[in-house]
């Protein structure tokens, strides 16, 4: 919901790619974020992935491979990748 009031989205769309990595495993991070190019220092797109703060302490293991390659395929593409928890999209 915050993503459709804030200003300098353009647009955004869930679970946008699934990323393969390894033997035969794959990813599909939550949200993809498209900021309006406003300024020369305009955001670069913003792959999200949102947890419970539980959830990432409890599935860490697993999970950090996953993000890992969602670092790496962002970074192919100067694209951003973060993990919000509910402590960050709760305003």
């Amino acid at each position: 919901m915050q993503l459709a009031w804030d200003d300098e989205v353009e647009w955004f769309a869930t679970q946008p790619v699934t990323i393969y990595y390894g033997e035969g495993r794959r990813y599909t991070p939550d949200v993809l974020v498209q900021f309006k190019e406003l300024r020369p220092d305009s955001p670069a797109p913003l792959l999200c992935e949102v947890k419970y703060r539980r959830e990432l302490s409890k599935h860490w293991r697993e999970l950090r491979h996953k993000f890992r390659a969602a670092q790496q395929y962002c970074a192919e593409r100067g694209w951003r990748f973060v993990v919000l928890d509910e402590n960050t999209i709760r305003t």
